[in-house]
């Protein structure tokens, strides 16, 4: 396999969460309640742990390479 095979999943944010399902929330604001903020998210895609991350009160920051789309 090589990256072309899968280029087209990051292509488009909705099918991205699509294909990979809800992350379980609770464990990530558990960890980071633990530890502590703030916090950056690598490669934070569309932005589904880290909205609520943020919504939850935490200083949060997402980057990612992907395309426009995954980041809309």
């Amino acid at each position: 396999m090589n990256i072309e095979d899968i280029d087209h999943i990051y292509r488009d944010g909705r099918q991205y969460d699509r294909l990979f399902g809800e992350p379980n929330m609770p464990f990530w604001i558990d960890i980071i309640g633990a530890c502590c903020a703030p916090v950056l998210e690598l490669g934070c895609g569309t932005g589904k742990v880290t909205i609520p991350v943020a919504e939850a009160g935490y200083e949060t920051v997402g980057i990612d390479l992907s395309s426009e789309a995954m980041l809309e």
